[in-house]
C-alpha cells in the first residue's frame, strides 16, 4: 500500500496558526507512522516541494480561505463561506433544530400571532453581531439595500428576520468549536451583568422605556467560561457531522431557551476564521477569563486522531492530477 500524504495548509499567512499546525503534523506522525504530514503555507514557493508527490494518495485540509489552488494535491476539504441564511437551510434539511427564520424580500409581513410581538432581523452577510436588531414583528419591512450606507453588511446579502430566543434575563450563548464533527472546546458567555435586564421573553417595552437591552451575548464585557454541557456539545458534533460533512472545522454558536429548555443552533460560522484556539481574539478572550482552550478536551490531540481517520478514509490521487474541491463543486452547483 502506498503511504498516504495529509497537506495541512496555512492559507491566512498569520504566524499565530503556525504552531497549531506543525504541532498537528507531529501528532499525526506518532499516531500513523504511514501518514506523511507536511504543513505548507499558501504560496507558490511553499507548495512547489508536492509536485513529485502529486500521484499519491492525498488529502488536503486548508486553514483560512483558498483562494487558489496552487500546487495542492489530493482532495482538498476547506471551509467556504455560505450566508447564514445557507447554513439554516443545511441545519434545517439535517434535521437540526434552528429558530424559525424568514428571508426579508419585497412583500414580506411576519404575522406576531406565529412570531410573537417581537423577532431578531440580521444581514445575512454578517458576523460579530454587527447590525443584529430586536425588532416589533409588525414592523418588519423590506428595505433597499442601496438605501443603506456602503459599509452596510445588508449590501452584500438580505436581511433575515428570526424567532427570538429567551435565554434569561441577561443573553447566554454557547460556541462550541468542532474539527470534522468532534468537539475541540466549548465556552459559555454571558452578557455583562451592567446592562439592562430583560426581565421576561418579551419584556422590551416601549422604545421610550425598553431600549439599552442587549440581545448579543458575545461583547468585550461579557464574561466568558469554559463548559462542558453534554447536550450542547453532542448537538454541536451532530450538526456538523450531518450538515457539513466537507468542513474541516466550524464554530457553532448554541442557545437554550431559559423557559423551555429547548436548544437550538443559530449558525455554524462557517467561512473558517474562527480557529480561537490560537487567533488574536482567542487569545485575548483566553488570557482575560483565565481559561485554556487547548485543554478543555485536548483539543490538538483530538484534532490529530480527526484527521488520521479522515486521511485514512478520503485520501485519493485526483484524477488527472487535478485536486478534488467537493464543496466547490457543490456551491458551483447551486
Amino acid at each position: 500500500m502506498r503511504r498516504r500524504l495529509l497537506i495541512l495548509a496555512n492559507a491566512t499567512d498569520k504566524a499565530s496558526v503556525q504552531p497549531d499546525l506543525d504541532a498537528l503534523a507531529q501528532r499525526v506522525a506518532r499516531q500513523a507512522p504511514e501518514i506523511d504530514a507536511l504543513v505548507v503555507g499558501r504560496h507558490r514557493r511553499d507548495q512547489w516541494r508536492l509536485l513529485p508527490r502529486s500521484l499519491r494518495p492525498a488529502l488536503t485540509v486548508v486553514w483560512g480561505r483558498l483562494r487558489e489552488r496552487r500546487f495542492l494535491v489530493g482532495e482538498i476539504l476547506d471551509c467556504p463561506h455560505l450566508p447564514k441564511h445557507i447554513e439554516l437551510e443545511r441545519l434545517r434539511s439535517a434535521g437540526v433544530p434552528v429558530p424559525d427564520w424568514a428571508l426579508v424580500t419585497p412583500g414580506t409581513t411576519l404575522d406576531p400571532a406565529l412570531w410573537g410581538p417581537y423577532v431578531v432581523v440580521k444581514p445575512t452577510e454578517g458576523m460579530r453581531g454587527i447590525e443584529v436588531r430586536i425588532r416589533r414583528t409588525g414592523r418588519v419591512r423590506y428595505e433597499p439595500p442601496e438605501s443603506f450606507p456602503a459599509e452596510h453588511p445588508i449590501r452584500r446579502g438580505p436581511l433575515l428576520a428570526q424567532r427570538f430566543v429567551y435565554t434569561g434575563p441577561w443573553a447566554v450563548s454557547h460556541r462550541v468549536t468542532t474539527f470534522f464533527g468532534r468537539a475541540l472546546f466549548c465556552w459559555r458567555v454571558e452578557q455583562s451583568h451592567q446592562k439592562r435586564r430583560l426581565e421576561s421573553r418579551f419584556d422590551f417595552g416601549s422604545p421610550g422605556e425598553g431600549g439599552g437591552i442587549q440581545i448579543i451575548a458575545p461583547s468585550k464585557t461579557s464574561t466568558y467560561t469554559l463548559d462542558d454541557d453534554k447536550e450542547l456539545i453532542e448537538m454541536a458534533e451532530r450538526a456538523h457531522r450531518l450538515a457539513f460533512p466537507d468542513y474541516p472545522f466550524l464554530g457553532i454558536d448554541l442557545v437554550r431557551d431559559a423557559e423551555t429548555g429547548e436548544v437550538s443552533v443559530l449558525e455554524v460560522n462557517s467561512g473558517g476564521a474562527i480557529w480561537h484556539l490560537s487567533t488574536r481574539m482567542g487569545a485575548s478572550i483566553q488570557q482575560t477569563h483565565g481559561l485554556d482552550f487547548y485543554r478543555q478536551f485536548g483539543a490538538l490531540d483530538r484534532a490529530a486522531e480527526q484527521l488520521v481517520e479522515v486521511t485514512r478514509r478520503r485520501a485519493c490521487v485526483a484524477p488527472l492530477g487535478r485536486p478534488l474541491r467537493p464543496l466547490q463543486a457543490q456551491l458551483g452547483a447551486r
